[in-house]
């Protein structure tokens, strides 16, 4: 059985790279580390809240992440 680490590792890109998804409640507490977990992994996601998004998705772009 291979791990999800190996697979990480061998492929040279994140668990989920290619992925797009949706993050509601993710400008601040669990919703915001999601997405930045999400995005490690190479996820393209909408960021949804009512307040805090802008400040994430910016991250996020810093980090080299996809997000709007």
């Amino acid at each position: 059985m291979i791990s999800r680490g190996a697979l990480r590792h061998t492929a040279g890109m994140g668990f989920l790279d290619g992925k797009a998804g949706v993050i509601t409640g993710a400008g601040s507490g669990l919703g915001e580390a999601y997405a930045r977990h999400a995005a490690r992994e190479g996820v393209s996601f909408v960021v949804n809240d009512l307040a805090g998004v802008e400040r994430v998705v910016a991250d996020i772009r810093a980090d080299g992440g996809v997000a709007l």
